[in-house]
């Protein structure tokens, strides 16, 4: 789909590359923001631990998503067809 955007704009993709990061990127976003950000995001929903519950989940399923490949950080190097020479 992203390949076929890029052409569709007058773009030749030169590098369309998974680069592996996104899941442990985003574990370490989840670690973070429990363990560091985790008193202030508390502060934010007014102390109420049944709202943080579902933030933590939500992030937790984003998580699982990327370790079984499901997300993706991606890199996309492209040219237009103007530029390539």
């Amino acid at each position: 789909m992203l390949r076929q955007q890029c052409v569709d704009a007058g773009c030749e993709i030169v590098e369309l590359t998974d680069t592996r990061r996104f899941a442990r990127s985003f574990e370490l976003f989840a670690e973070m923001f429990e363990l560091q950000f985790g008193w202030d995001a508390l502060q934010i929903v007014g102390l109420n631990r049944d709202l943080l519950g579902p933030l933590t989940g939500q992030l937790e399923t984003i998580r699982d998503l990327g370790r079984a490949g499901k997300v993706t950080q991606t890199r996309v190097v492209a040219k237009t067809q103007s530029s390539a020479r």
